[in-house]
């Protein structure tokens, strides 16, 4: 689907011409407007489809991303949880931070989305990233020496 937003002197030239409302009767006064495949249609059209395509694209990624690093936990406990719902991007050095602002600078939105479209984009590096279950990579970080909390029972 291909969205373009349409400049304001178009929808002056569109109302001049008699179209105030999208195909689904939403006033064109009000809101943004935007081609979609070559339709006028308002945000308030756009929006839901878009959402349900960024979601689908999302949740395609993830599973790519979960393929890439292994299908499991990596931690070195050996829970190898393999869940896709329990899984996440584990960042192995602790510097999530900096590495954020280094990539996407003083953007501060961080999205889990984000991230494995810039490790997709480098060609899934293992250096830095790991998969790990939400478990062994919270309670990493809740341990004074960063190691998964099952290794010490």
């Amino acid at each position: 689907m291909k969205v373009y937003h349409i400049p304001e002197n178009t929808v002056q030239a569109l109302r001049t011409s008699g179209i105030s409302k999208c195909p689904k009767g939403h006033t064109i006064n009000d809101l943004d407007t935007s081609l979609v495949n070559g339709k006028l249609k308002c945000l308030k059209c756009v929006r839901p489809t878009r959402r349900k395509c960024d979601h689908a694209q999302d949740v395609n990624l993830r599973k790519e991303f979960i393929r890439e690093y292994g299908g499991c936990c990596q931690c070195e406990c050996g829970c190898r949880e393999a869940t896709p719902e329990c899984l996440t991007c584990d960042h192995i050095f602790n510097d999530g931070a900096e590495e954020y602002r280094e990539w996407f600078g003083t953007d501060s939105r961080r999205s889990g989305s984000r991230l494995l479209r810039k490790l997709k984009a480098l060609g899934w590096p293992k250096d830095r990233h790991q998969c790990l279950c939400y478990n062994c990579n919270c309670g990493r970080h809740r341990t004074i020496d960063k190691r998964c909390p099952k290794l010490r029972a």
